[in-house]
């Protein structure tokens, strides 16, 4: 019942809004590292130890899938050491960081500024689905554009389109980036690992490969 009235007032909400106006955000876990469980060997190989290395990623696109933004990485360092001193990862995403790679209120009001400012240069009043976690809060914010909406708590799985296959779509085209590259490391003798300037890259080209049609199905 309550997964019901939940979609009718999203759906009264969106109403007057266009479908390139209606724009949802999540954020993910992803264990940028972590490489496939299993293998084609034919006979006995050496365990490898799992990577537990994790960062955060939040996406956020529109429903006619015409607007994509830049992906939001959240890592545990400034600047890891792979960065060296020159690299600027705002070549691939938007990072930011803090100790545990979590989505927190001030990372998400820092970008919430950012993205009310993009639709305000644009000229466009939109909508923005975000799920009821304690750090998405617009507290003390004047959002002249951007109009936060909270989905009902217990309902995001079932009507929040980033959890209707978009997040995993972008994780089924980040590990195929990722076994490609740990394939290369092998036929060059390399050692298999990914360094975070590299799965940036990765993140980028996973994002960059969703397609519109997925998009507007999910």
């Amino acid at each position: 019942m309550f997964l019901f009235s939940g979609r009718s007032e999203l759906k009264d909400l969106l109403e007057v809004y266009d479908a390139e106006d209606v724009y949802n955000l999540d954020e993910t876990g992803l264990f940028y590292r972590l490489g496939p469980n299993s293998t084609l060997a034919s006979g006995s190989i050496y365990g490898l130890k799992r990577s537990k290395e994790r960062i955060s990623i939040a996406l956020c696109c529109n429903a006619s899938g015409t607007d994509k933004q830049k992906s939001l990485v959240i890592g545990k360092f400034a600047r890891p050491r792979c960065f060296g001193k020159t690299f600027d990862p705002k070549i691939y995403v938007d990072y930011t960081f803090n100790k545990k790679a979590w989505m927190t209120s001030s990372v998400f009001q820092d970008w919430l500024k950012q993205f009310d400012k993009s639709m305000r240069l644009q000229g466009k009043h939109v909508v923005l689905l975000v799920d009821n976690a304690s750090s998405h809060t617009e507290s003390g914010l004047l959002l002249t554009n951007t109009k936060l909406k909270f989905l009902p708590p217990n309902t995001t799985s079932h009507i929040q389109p980033m959890d209707a296959g978009i997040i995993r779509n972008f994780k089924c085209h980040y590990k195929k980036l990722l076994c490609s590259h740990f394939l290369s490391c092998i036929e060059e003798n390399r050692k298999q690992t990914i360094d975070m300037k590299c799965a940036l890259a990765f993140v980028k080209s996973a994002w960059d490969s969703v397609t519109t049609q997925t998009i507007v199905n999910c």
